[in-house]
């Protein structure tokens, strides 16, 4: 049974959500990361002189406009159309700050120190890597970061340009690291209070220290301290990374530099092993999972498993990507099992993740979905992240708990207000005999179209007869998600949440119709990436959990 009420609402979050499913995607790791380097530049020349036309300045301004406005803007201002969905906020270049660097505080980075970024994404943000992309195009795209890094006031007869005015700073000297012992750990331990890195990031390290809550950066927008506990930083993760994030700072937040006058080399160090030891076996896991970029293979089976928990599943191979978040927060899923396999004919995913609580039934407006979405690239690793572009679109596979628990019983109001009372319209169709408080009189789906307008319309979000809980949907740019009819091509799926953990499964043909979707022919690539959504965090449309392409081989 369903109420007009109900029905509009769950069209409204379902079509919200479904907007911006595949935003953005990025991965947790610093470290080189596994598979070749592409062969040619992202601009379609050889990659060795900063693209087709051998003008670096000119194709950084066409990667970064291709690749990075959407999220930091066409002047690099972080006010790129789909920057108001992440936090922390893109950075605005135009204030010559930067977090990541190697250089003392105060100071400019180094090319090298943006080339860093720009290869290796800032972990666990919605930064991405961009190590795909040849070494040509990612020093066009430092140099352009470096054109956006200037202001104009109205009095100022010409733009102040940070990189041109001013040189960037001498790297700060990282000397030996001594042994990571106890004795410097208990050392470390004692820096970590006397320093006040207690106050902020909290007696364990998990970002809950009695100031974590006010803290703001330069640009007055709330910030979060890093959780040590889940072993991700954001420029790297190795001893020499965090090392220098103590002694240059993070310009444009809250965490200042420890230099010569606060801290010497040893006590630098102990602190860098004491945060290290913080995250416990955490990072040994992440350094198992499998890197951004590399070759996941699906697997050929005499069958597909059509249950996600079905045991034919166990004799193909898992692998954990590592997830980053596009929104910040201290909980939520860091790595995603997946599965892959076809038999010839169809192609399959079981993705299965931590997830503590079951949310599957968003009637009310506080309420949120679990889900997961498997998002590929249709024309190679180069398609942009924020939903591909007009000549390199995305497909999208979508499975959701409600829609999962709709196909057992429809789901509305009346599912969690048994005793409301039912308002009664002359257009609505009544059995006088059934009607009961808190009971639609006739079901939906006998109900005149007429007033069901986005049933009418052929609104995949409002079918009463939807028969799979994913959805399956096609894009060419952000804000251009466009869900297909179930039958083009058609898509299966089912989920199951059991001892805190979601098991997820999705399939469909190998073949697809009228070129709108992915081919999949055995023996060739497919980028695939992956989202995540924990509802009862309040996940919901670009506040997910991401990890980014990989390359997809059927086998």
């Amino acid at each position: 049974m369903t109420s007009r009420t109900g029905l509009w609402k769950k069209a409204a979050l379902a079509a919200f959500a479904s907007s911006v499913v595949g935003i953005v995607a990025c991965q947790e790791r610093s470290a080189p990361l596994a598979g070749p380097a592409p062969a040619t530049s992202a601009l379609g020349g050889d990659g060795a002189g900063g693209g087709p036309g051998g003008n670096a300045a000119a194709d950084g301004k066409t990667l970064f406009e291709a690749n990075c406005a959407v999220c930091h803007g066409t002047l690099g201002k972080g006010d790129g159309t789909a920057a108001y969905l992440l936090w922390p906020r893109p950075r605005d270049f135009s204030k010559g700050k930067y977090k990541i660097r190697s250089t003392p505080s105060g100071s400019l980075p180094t090319d090298e120190d943006l080339l860093a970024v720009v290869t290796n994404g800032m972990p666990g943000s919605a930064m991405p890597a961009w190590r795909h992309f040849s070494e040509a195009d990612r020093k066009a795209l430092v140099q352009r970061v470096k054109e956006l890094s200037e202001y104009k006031d109205a009095d100022m007869d010409a733009p102040y340009n940070f990189f041109k005015e001013r040189a960037a700073g001498a790297p700060v000297a990282v000397p030996a690291e001594p042994a990571d012992d106890a004795k410097s750990r208990n050392l470390g331990k004692e820096i970590y209070v006397k320093a006040g890195c207690v106050k902020c990031h909290g007696e364990t390290g998990r970002s809950d220290g009695p100031s974590a809550a006010d803290l703001k950066d330069d640009w007055e927008q709330p910030i979060r301290p890093n959780d040590f506990t889940q072993g991700i930083y954001r420029g790297g993760s190795t001893a020499k990374d965090i090392y220098l994030r103590f002694a240059t700072g993070m310009s444009g937040t809250p965490m200042p530099a420890y230099g010569a006058d606060q801290m010497n080399d040893e006590q630098r160090w102990a602190l860098v092993h004491y945060v290290q030891s913080l995250a416990g076996e955490a990072p040994k896991a992440l350094a198992a999972a499998l890197p951004y970029g590399s070759e996941l293979v699906a697997t050929k089976v005499a069958a597909i498993p059509k249950d996600p928990d079905d045991a034919s599943w166990d004799a193909v191979p898992a692998v954990d990507v590592p997830l980053s978040l596009l929104f910040n927060r201290t909980a939520a899923p860091r790595l995603l099992r997946v599965r892959a396999a076809h038999d010839g004919k169809r192609v399959a995913f079981q993705t299965s993740w931590q997830d503590s609580a079951d949310n599957h039934a968003p009637l009310r407006a506080e309420d949120f979905r679990d889900a997961v979405a498997v998002m590929f690239a249709l024309k190679g690793m180069d398609t942009p992240v924020a939903m591909g572009s007009k000549d390199k679109p995305v497909e999208v596979w979508h499975w959701k708990a409600d829609w999962q628990i709709d196909l057992e019983k429809w789901q509305d109001v009346e599912t969690i207000h048994p005793g409301m009372a039912v308002e009664m319209y002359p257009f609505e169709k009544n059995d006088t005999t059934n009607v009961n408080r808190g009971n639609r009189p006739s079901a939906m789906p006998g109900q005149d179209k007429a007033w069901q307008s986005g049933w009418a319309a052929g609104n995949p979000m409002t079918d009463p007869a939807r028969k799979s809980p994913c959805e399956i949907a096609v894009a060419a740019g952000f804000g251009t998600l466009t869900s297909l009819p179930a039958a083009e091509p058609s898509i299966a799926g089912k989920g199951v949440w059991k001892d805190g953990r979601w098991t997820v499964f999705q399939s469909r043909p190998l073949a697809a119709p009228d070129g709108c979707c992915v081919e999949f022919k055995p023996g060739t690539e497919v980028p695939v990436a992956f989202a995540v959504w924990d509802g009862a965090a309040g996940d919901r449309a670009g506040q997910k959990s991401v990890a980014f392409w990989y390359r997809l081989v059927l086998k």
